[in-house]
């Protein structure tokens, strides 16, 4: 639901398309993060560093994984929280209040939630102006374009590699 969102309204300073998915255990999550985050990282930095510009992606991918590694524990464990007394709050207050306080959340449109969300942080956390959006939904779909373009070289450098070793093996 929130990528849908995201490219509705994508954020000005992206360095690659969002995307992700949930990780099955920690060995798949690793290696995600090698080959999705630090080897690209580490070839930015270094066409940086050829080109005498400063480095700074390895420094940002060490603080993102560094925060990653700290929310780990709340984001991979199922919680279950009582709430019993929220429940019963809807039948205790009165019903003008109830129109003010939205107590039943039930009722809440999230596709609508999470767009007013994404919208909020775009323009409140991120200080981006809502003029920039035709600019970041280019940058978006530019992103878009090259992150296929870099999966679809690099499965074609796995099976050329694959075939080519089968067919040394073989002959």
């Amino acid at each position: 639901m929130g990528r849908v969102h995201v490219q509705e309204f994508p954020f000005s300073v992206c360095l690659w398309y969002p995307g992700g998915s949930p990780k099955s255990s920690r060995v798949q999550h690793l290696l995600s993060v090698f080959f999705m985050h630090l080897l690209p990282a580490y070839f930015v930095d270094l066409l940086l560093f050829l080109t005498g510009q400063k480095t700074f992606m390895i420094k940002i991918q060490k603080r993102v994984n560094y925060g990653l590694e700290v929310l780990q524990y709340y984001t991979t464990k199922e919680w279950f929280f009582e709430n019993d007394y929220y429940r019963s709050l809807r039948n205790l207050i009165s019903k003008a209040d109830d129109e003010i306080f939205y107590t039943n959340i039930e009722v809440i449109h999230w596709s609508s939630y999470i767009r007013n969300y994404m919208k909020g942080a775009r323009e409140y956390c991120c200080k981006e102006d809502p003029a920039t959006l035709p600019q970041a939904r280019r940058l978006h779909k530019q992103l878009y374009y090259l992150d296929k373009a870099v999966q679809l070289t690099i499965y074609a450098l796995i099976a050329y590699f694959i075939y080519y070793y089968i067919i040394r093996f073989f002959s």
